[in-house]
C-alpha cells in the first residue's frame, strides 16, 4: 500500500543528525551497524561538500507527520560513475512502494546529473533490496578488500544509458 503523504526533500544540514539516527536504526534492526566503522558516515556532516557542490544529491523523506523514514543519495565517484549512498527506510515503512520510489528517483537524478554508471555497496543480510537493485538491472561486482573491511559485503553495479 502506498503512502500517498509522503514528502521527498533535499536535506540540509540541520537533518544530519537525524540521517544519523536513520542509518542506525535501520541497521541495528539487522545487527550490522555494530560493524560499521564510524568513518563511513562522515560524508553526512556536510551535505554541501560531499553532495551538493560535488555533482550529486541527497534526499530525506518525510512522512505525513513530518518524521524523517527514509534517506538517499548520489555521490560522484568520477565524471562518469555515481554511487548509491545512504538508502536507508524505516523498518515500518517498508513494503509500501517507498524503497521502490527512492531508488527510481536515484537513477533519474543520477541520469539527469550526466551519470553513465551507478555503483553500490550493501550487505547480504539485506535480500529484498538487493532483489529490488537486480530487478532494475544492477550486476554483482568484485567487492574490493576496503570495502569488506566495512559492513558491506556486496558491490554492484549498473549502466545508465
Amino acid at each position: 500500500m502506498m503512502d500517498h503523504n509522503i514528502i521527498f526533500k533535499k536535506a540540509s544540514p540541520i537533518h544530519a543528525p537525524t540521517i544519523h539516527q536513520l542509518i542506525k536504526e535501520v541497521l541495528d534492526s539487522y545487527h550490522l551497524y555494530q560493524f560499521r566503522p564510524a568513518y563511513v558516515d562522515q560524508d553526512v556532516d556536510d551535505l554541501e561538500t560531499n553532495y551538493f557542490n560535488n555533482n550529486g544529491y541527497f534526499w530525506i523523506v518525510e512522512n505525513g507527520l513530518g518524521t524523517i523514514i527514509a534517506s538517499v543519495a548520489i555521490y560522484k565517484m568520477d565524471d562518469h560513475t555515481c554511487e548509491l549512498r545512504k538508502m536507508y527506510l524505516k523498518m515500518q515503512e517498508q513494503g509500501k512502494g517507498i524503497g521502490r520510489m527512492l531508488f527510481q528517483t536515484a537513477i533519474a537524478k543520477a541520469q539527469e546529473l550526466g551519470y553513465t554508471k551507478m555503483v553500490l555497496k550493501t550487505n547480504s543480510k539485506l535480500e529484498t533490496a538487493i532483489a529490488m537493485y537486480k530487478k532494475y538491472g544492477f550486476e554483482f561486482e568484485t567487492i574490493s578488500a576496503c570495502d569488506q573491511k566495512a559492513d558491506c559485503d556486496v558491490s554492484m553495479s549498473k549502466i545508465l544509458i
